[in-house]
């Protein structure tokens, strides 16, 4: 018995629930078209605009982010190619066994404008994935 009347208890809340929620969808329905009526069409005309700039707005970032990584993906070939320059100095500095050699200095010299080269592309690199994540 007590059971019978849980589930009438629950089919009357259900029902009840099912009955608000079509009153509220008809309410709002019924009062959006009320106020399409009377909405200006200046109105009308900004809501338009906004949802084209919206629009316009979405495509932009779309773009955006396409181009943050095809310059990503630049960046890193670019840091790959700095490495290996950066193995091929060292090697060939290795094999300089004088340190006073003037091409001693200049493959160093290299060495270390190369590694600042690297530095900013990581620098860089980091930055382009900070704007990729957001």
């Amino acid at each position: 018995m007590k059971a019978e009347i849980d589930e009438t208890g629950t089919r009357y809340e259900k029902g009840t629930k099912a009955f608000d929620e079509m009153l509220f969808h008809w309410y709002q329905t019924k009062a959006r078209e009320k106020l399409v009526v009377r909405f200006p069409a200046e109105g009308k005309a900004i809501v338009d605009k906004k949802r084209k700039l919206g629009t316009k707005q979405h495509d932009i970032e779309t773009s955006l982010t396409g181009v943050i990584r095809k310059e990503y993906k630049v960046a890193e070939s670019q840091k790959e190619f700095l490495d290996q320059k950066l193995a091929e100095f060292g090697k060939r500095l290795h094999k300089i066994k004088n340190s006073s050699d003037p091409r001693y200095s200049a493959l160093n010299e290299e060495m270390m404008r190369t590694t600042e080269m690297k530095d900013s592309l990581i620098h860089d690199l980091s930055f382009l994935e900070s704007s990729l994540k957001k």
